[in-house]
């Protein structure tokens, strides 16, 4: 497992080594998070596949078009527009990177 910055949160809440009894486990997840670098390496490939971005909470977010995300180094924000094609969101979601457990490509190749 990676240490991705939120095992060290797991370590202060359960102690060193305790991590994925304590943690992981009860998120139901094996591995956690990923940098904002690793974010922006996926937004940035051309041609842009699109995203699936999988929360702690079980929320999904599709990232279909590069220009709908805003990264900042802790938080992605998330444009939503109505229509799957548009380019316009219609809202906007404010994510934590820390509750981000998994990406998946949407054309069904690995990350």
């Amino acid at each position: 497992m990676r240490d991705c910055g939120i095992g060290r949160v797991a370590d202060r809440l359960c102690g060193e080594g305790r991590r994925a009894a304590c943690f992981l486990d009860g998120l139901g997840v094996e591995s956690i998070t990923v940098r904002p670098e690793e974010l922006r390496q996926l937004l940035d490939r051309r041609p842009f596949v699109p995203i699936r971005l999988h929360f702690t909470d079980g929320t999904t977010y599709d990232i279909r078009h590069p220009e709908m995300a805003l990264l900042t180094r802790s938080t992605v924000e998330i444009g939503l527009p109505e229509d799957e094609a548009s380019k316009i969101a219609d809202r906007v979601v404010y994510c934590t990177l820390l509750h981000i457990v998994r990406v998946e490509n949407l054309d069904g190749q690995r990350v």
